[in-house]
């Protein structure tokens, strides 16, 4: 049941992690390397830097619509409704 306000995995290593029950508002991940991340179990997930390295983390199918305008940006794709 905790927040993390703006963590900072900029350059980490982070390997057979599971998030449970909480929030990432802000969280940076520039650089990170993620093996088996499993961030399923947060509620709110918010990334500010560093969503290009999120290869190796699994996400729900919710959050994967929550960061499409992040990924979509990434990719320089510009959404219209």
């Amino acid at each position: 049941g905790c927040v993390l306000s703006e963590p900072d995995f900029g350059g980490a290593v982070l390997e057979r992690v599971e998030f449970v029950d909480c929030a990432l508002a802000g969280a940076d991940f520039a650089g990170a390397r993620l093996r088996d991340v499993d961030l399923r179990g947060v509620q709110r997930l918010e990334i500010a830097r560093g969503v290009e390295s999120l290869a190796g983390a699994v996400i729900s199918t919710s959050q994967l619509f929550d960061l499409a305008p992040v990924l979509a940006a990434q990719l320089g794709v510009r959404v219209e409704g």
